[in-house]
């Protein structure tokens, strides 16, 4: 919905939890929103978006300012 707002085009790519067969282990794989060829991730219930990688994160509520400044 922000993304419309915006007026940009974007790409939704759900995440899954991946289980590791033979193992007790699970890898909670995020949910990719690309936008102007710029990869975003998101988790379900949390508030913060991830830019490019896990290193540089905002709040959700500033993705449609941060979207503007990236045009």
């Amino acid at each position: 919905m922000i993304c419309r707002f915006a007026c940009v085009k974007y790409e939704l790519i759900n995440g899954s939890v991946i289980n590791i067969e033979n193992t007790n282990l699970s890898y909670a794989e995020p949910h990719r929103i690309i936008i102007n060829n710029m990869p975003f991730l998101a988790f379900n219930y949390s508030n913060e978006i991830y830019i490019k990688n896990f290193y540089q994160k905002i709040k959700l509520s500033e993705l449609e300012n941060y979207v503007k400044t990236m045009t």
